[in-house]
């Protein structure tokens, strides 16, 4: 993947994420842990118990009801790569970064009616350091740190 982001720099993101989210320090995250952890992050989505079921059972390749490190790892850099992919796929002038037209032409593509009110919101709460444009570590922090919410309300 070549998103800018050196393997030591996303070992030490994802170290830093797993950190807030196993406050225990056990090693494992269960369905109670993880939903503390997303409320100690106050993440948008702590209170929506079917996400964070699917979210727990995304990850548990072994099935044993526990999000190990190692799980949790190869399911982000799992869904990164998916990510980055269509990250690509939006950014049509390959400039490495998204503006409102690239995001608008991927709703068309998609199917998606969307506003340009709604939009410029969508775009407003990705688009971190305000300036015009969103770059993959934005665009990667919309499913990690923040909700999606803003793309649906409205």
């Amino acid at each position: 993947m070549d998103n800018g982001e050196s393997e030591a720099q996303r070992d030490e993101r994802l170290r830093g994420l797993w950190g807030k989210l196993d406050t225990k320090k056990k090693g494992t995250l269960d369905l109670p842990a993880l939903k503390h952890g997303l409320k100690q992050m106050n993440h948008p989505l702590q209170d929506a118990d079917a996400m964070i079921r699917a979210m727990l059972d995304a990850c548990d390749i072994d099935h044993d009801g526990k999000i190990s490190y190692d799980e949790f790892v190869r399911f982000c850099k799992r869904t990164e790569k998916e990510l980055w992919a269509l990250f690509k796929t939006i950014d049509r002038d390959h400039d490495g970064n998204l503006d409102k037209s690239e995001l608008s032409l991927a709703f068309e593509r998609a199917g998606v009616a969307v506003s340009n009110a709604r939009l410029d919101r969508f775009f407003t709460y990705i688009d971190k350091n305000h300036d015009g444009t969103i770059d993959f570590s934005e665009w990667r922090g919309m499913r990690t740190h923040r909700s999606t919410r803003a793309s649906t309300t409205g």
